[in-house]
Parts: structure tokens; C-alpha cells; sequence
């Protein structure tokens, strides 16, 4: 389904998520000025903490997610 194709509702849930999106982009930024930090490395430091391996978290936290978080590199946490 495009955006277009949604219902208006689904469509303002939608827009809502990308402000919500844009938003912690932006704290995560100010937060992080002098060393940067994307999302997904955020988002791995939240979850998973340093020393906790991913692949140890099979069954726990949805595969799509486990992809996620193994890609991206713990440089500097």
C-alpha cells in the first residue's frame, strides 16, 4: 500500500511517526555533538549494552530486529 492508498487515519498515524522519527534524530544529535551516533547504533547501545552478544538473543527479540542490530558497528561505546 502507498500513502496515498491509506486511510486517512493510517495516514496521520504515519505522518505522526515520521515527526516522532525526526524528532529523536535530532536529540540523539544535540545529545551526542562530539561523538555522533546514528539510530541504529543507539538503538543497539539501548538494547543490547556493550558485552551482550546478539546472537544470544535468538528467540527473544524478533529476527527482523536481530539483523537490525548486527550490522552495526560498536566503535566507541
Amino acid at each position: 500500500m502507498t500513502p496515498s492508498t491509506l486511510p486517512m487515519y493510517k495516514q496521520a498515524i504515519l505522518r505522526m511517526c515520521q515527526l516522532q522519527f525526526r524528532i529523536c534524530s535530532k536529540l540523539i544529535e544535540i545529545h551526542r555533538a562530539r561523538q555522533p551516533e546514528t539510530l541504529k547504533q543507539a538503538a543497539r547501545r539501548t538494547i543490547l549494552g556493550v558485552n551482550v552478544d546478539v546472537d544470544g538473543l535468538n528467540g527473544i527479540l524478533p529476527r527482523e530486529l536481530l539483523t537490525f542490530l548486527r550490522v552495526t558497528p560498536l566503535a566507541g561505546l
